[in-house]
């Protein structure tokens, strides 16, 4: 139809740059690359410091940034593409995906430590 026409003519410009930003999208190379910023506090840096380093032998194309912070900074304010928090420092709107089992910590003090060197 006349109409259907019209229509086609005004949106062929709008599908072809679809077109063509999916065609660059798929040349885009099949492994992850890039930089990865995490915030976690330092307790969780000092657990997860083998996993942390095991994926950077793996994926030497992704650069892992890391910030440690014990005063919970906003992730997405901070620019932060993902956090690692203790269970109860979960905030209402976070969207949370367990990495660990629960965790039991103790502190320890022997007597004879205050006594000098």
């Amino acid at each position: 139809t006349e109409a259907g026409s019209a229509l086609f003519e005004r949106i062929a410009p709008a599908l072809a740059d679809i077109r063509g930003a999916v065609d660059e999208a798929s040349g885009t190379p099949k492994s992850p690359a890039g930089t990865v910023r995490l915030n976690m506090p330092k307790i969780a840096a000092l657990m997860l410091a083998s996993r942390l380093s095991r994926f950077a032998r793996e994926h030497s194309s992704i650069r892992v940034e890391l910030t440690t912070d014990d005063g919970f900074t906003d992730i997405v304010a901070g620019g932060f593409d993902a956090g690692v928090r203790l269970g109860e420092h979960l905030q209402g709107d976070m969207i949370a995906v367990r990495i660990t089992p629960d965790l039991r910590c103790a502190t320890v003090w022997r007597r004879d430590w205050g006594r000098g060197c």
